[in-house]
């Protein structure tokens, strides 16, 4: 009696940790609604490469065939195969490559996992705007205004809307201008 007792503890708590979670991701959507994502694939390894994922009004990845080009809000997006573990691939904006050459922080930090993502908010509004976040090692970069940093992603610009609801803030790539 008591083991079953203790297994309907452990299975409450389970469940309660499980009732955590979407709490959890909903907190991650304070930005608004994700559109893309660029990631480093295999970090720190000779296979390096990227991969970037746009996303649907439901919130779904875009699934094409290699060589499609999708128009967006923010620009078109290639849809470019990826062919080796090493490749830049996935959704890319043309025009984006090639990129700087990585120096200095950039080249510190290359074994570490950076992800760029792309929200738009107060969508459909007077206020839609978007705001670029970027990540390494799972925490949130400051976007201080005027700040550059260089990362195996390439060289990201932060900008600011001055405190309004309205208009792009965060960080954007350089080669997006």
């Amino acid at each position: 009696m008591a083991f079953r007792s203790v297994l309907l503890l452990l299975a409450g708590i389970a469940c309660g940790l499980a009732g955590l979670a979407p709490r959890a991701a909903l907190a991650q959507d304070v930005d608004g609604r994700l559109i893309y994502q660029l990631e480093v694939t295999q970090p720190g390894t000779r296979s390096q490469g990227w991969l970037g994922t746009l996303y649907d009004d439901a919130g779904r990845a875009i699934a094409t065939a290699p060589g499609t080009i999708v128009e967006t809000r923010v620009g078109a997006f290639e849809n470019l195969p990826c062919t080796h573990l090493w490749s830049q691939c996935g959704f890319l904006r043309v025009g984006m490559l090639p990129v700087t050459a990585m120096s200095g922080f950039a080249a510190l930090t290359e074994n570490q996992a950076w992800v760029y993502r792309l929200y738009i908010h107060g969508e459909g509004s007077r206020s839609e705007g978007l705001t670029g976040v970027l990540l390494q090692e799972g925490l949130r970069i400051f976007a201080d205004v005027g700040r550059r940093v260089e990362t195996p992603l390439g060289v990201f610009l932060a900008v600011d809307n001055g405190g309004k609801l309205w208009g792009n803030a965060g960080w954007f790539p350089e080669t997006w201008n």
